[in-house]
């Protein structure tokens, strides 16, 4: 047989089978069916037997009876978690945290109301029984000439005068005595026969040496160059140097360590002028109704200028009561007040950076008080501020601004401590792209701008992000916003951000809103951790959060008159969504939602 034949035999073999098969399957379906028919008509099932239950009782998936109510393998009643070491753990808090919401864990272990300790008001400030501190200062404004710090309840003389002609002046043989009223025509610069004019004086001075100036007004333009000579006058109220045209009153030149002491200081021009000089001391000094600045540091190549600034007052200049540049400024129970406004606006105090010798500028602030601008009251560009136990206030655009110096790209780094910041229009604190440190202290009152604006804190991006650590703070009774976070990175520690209310009823006021920016192609999200932190009575939101992440930890939201806690996603093009992470936190008491 040939190879075609043996395959037709085959297929005809294969063919023959797979009928066979069908029969035999039809066969059997056949069978099945008749099989099950007769038993159902003789009342016999092919099913499993049903298993039967009591009353008040049902069967589960598994076919086993169950009384009602929970199962009967729950480990944990309704309301418990199962944690992974087996406990059950009460909806709520959990069991093993050792400190309540609202409070934060310290090194030691001991548990820390958030907000400002008592004992960690400052030096002149005083608890004020709600988590804060207030300022120690008069009740009413000082009069002009006169001054307070925070710890003193009278206004004072800037420096007193002391007793005689010569008051507390620290006379020894090599002072050059000055005396205006001096008739003769033979001065020498003793007691018996002084100089009439400071400049003599001066310029008669042994390096080191005193010049005691007598009771008088004095109209010059000083010049201390190359001479550590120490000025001394009486006292500011009854010793006023007044400058004429466009010189400073006092330049200080190549003098390093030069003094000005306790006189009054007032001109056409600049107050002081402090040019190249290092370790210069001014102190209970009276800088007054001057054309421009009260104290000015131009930049010193190669090294910052320092200036040792103390128990003096700067009042009514124009344009700005301090201003430096690159140069190393530690003011230390100073007021400065009523700054005039010039086409440069007004501020109290202004460090920046040198552009010329590229250096950092520097600023100590402790125990003073800045108040009443119609600008800001201290800004810092590109350089370092410290701001201790100190009051700044009654500015109308601002109280603190730390920003990058958009010239030379430096950021500015801020450290606030035990510091009030009271009824500043627009922001209390703004940090752009710049860095902020802040603790224990207190942001008041901050009130709405001329653009209906109002925060506390303000954290920006300005080409670059911003970054603030702030803890056992207060934010309380801001007009819009208790704080902002606008593509920039903070984190709280047991701080306060309450009553944030507008003057009239609105649903805009936002204890924190932390939203996104776009700049240029770029979503630059916030991002915010809070711990031991609370927010109260906020008149509608305690925390909004627009495409940005959120940490709550140990956090108390409650008694927002709307939301505890308002997500959303951006509306801006490239925006994202909002994502939060919350635990050991407490939401009561809010209007609306507790979290939305």
């Amino acid at each position: 047989m040939n190879e075609r034949g043996r395959a037709a035999g085959m297929k005809g073999f294969v063919m023959m089978w797979q009928r066979v098969f069908r029969q035999w399957f039809v066969l059997m379906l056949v069978l099945v069916c008749v099989t099950s028919c007769e038993l159902e008509r003789n009342g016999m099932s092919t099913a499993l037997p049903e298993v039967k239950c009591e009353a008040g009782e049902w069967r589960n998936d598994s076919g086993n009876c169950q009384p009602a109510g929970l199962p009967l393998d729950m480990k944990c009643s309704p309301g418990e978690l199962l944690l992974d070491d087996g406990r059950c753990q009460p909806a709520g808090l959990p069991l093993d945290m050792k400190c309540q919401p609202g409070e934060l864990e310290l090194a030691d272990g001991r548990c820390q109301p958030a907000g400002v300790p008592p004992e960690m008001c400052g030096e002149g400030f005083e608890p004020d029984g709600k988590m804060g501190c207030n300022a120690i200062l008069p009740a009413e404004a000082c009069p002009f000439g006169l001054m307070a710090v925070p710890g003193e309840t009278e206004c004072r003389e800037v420096a007193p005068c002391g007793e005689g002609k010569w008051g507390d002046i620290p006379v020894d043989e090599t002072t050059q005595f000055v005396d205006g009223a001096y008739a003769g025509n033979d001065s020498d610069g003793t007691k018996e026969r002084p100089w009439k004019t400071i400049q003599e004086g001066i310029d008669a001075a042994d390096p080191g040496a005193v010049v005691a100036v007598a009771e008088g007004t004095y109209y010059e333009n000083l010049l201390i160059k190359d001479r550590s000579v120490q000025l001394w006058g009486v006292c500011p109220k009854k010793v006023t140097v007044t400058g004429t045209g466009n010189a400073a009153s006092i330049i200080i030149d190549n003098s390093d360590s030069a003094q000005v002491n306790n006189v009054a200081i007032t001109g056409q021009s600049t107050g002081i002028d402090i040019r190249e000089t290092d370790d210069v001391v001014i102190r209970g000094v009276w800088i007054h109704d001057t054309h421009r600045e009260g104290l000015h540091v131009p930049p010193k190549l190669p090294k910052p200028a320092s200036i040792q600034l103390s128990r003096s007052l700067i009042e009514k200049v124009h344009g700005t009561g301090l201003l430096t540049f690159g140069a190393l400024t530690t003011a230390t129970e100073i007021a400065v007040r009523d700054v005039q406004p010039t086409q440069f606006d007004a501020r109290g105090i202004n460090v920046i950076d040198s552009m010329k010798s590229m250096l950092r500028g520097g600023l100590t602030l402790r125990r003073s008080l800045i108040e009443r601008f119609p600008g800001i009251g201290v800004h810092i560009q590109g350089s370092d501020a410290s701001v201790e136990s100190s009051v700044v206030r009654d500015c109308q655009r601002g109280g603190i601004l730390a920003d990058v110096n958009i010239n030379t790209k430096e950021r500015a780094a801020l450290t606030m401590s035990q510091a009030v910041l009271a009824h500043n229009s627009y922001f209390g604190i703004r940090v752009s792209n710049s860095y902020a440190a802040i603790d224990t202290t207190m942001v008041l009152g901050t009130r709405l701008n001329h653009l209906q604006r109002a925060t506390g804190v303000v954290l920006e991006y300005q080409n670059g992000r911003s970054d603030a650590n702030i803890a056992a703070s207060v934010i309380d009774g801001s007009e819009k916003a208790g704080m902002e976070v606008a593509g920039s990175t903070a984190e709280l520690k047991g701080t306060i951000i309450r009553n944030t209310r507008l003057p009239y009823p609105s649903v805009h006021s936002i204890g924190m809103a932390i939203y996104e920016v776009v700049h240029g192609k770029k979503v630059e999200r916030s991002q915010v951790n809070m711990r031991g932190s609370i927010f109260e009575d906020n008149e509608y939101t305690g925390v909004q959060l627009t495409a940005s992440s959120l940490v709550l930890d140990e956090t108390i939201i409650s008694n927002q008159q709307g939301y505890g806690l308002y997500m959303m996603a951006g509306t801006k093009m490239g925006s994202t969504i909002a994502d939060t992470h919350v635990q050991a936190s407490l939401f009561e008491n809010n209007g609306g939602m507790g979290s939305m």
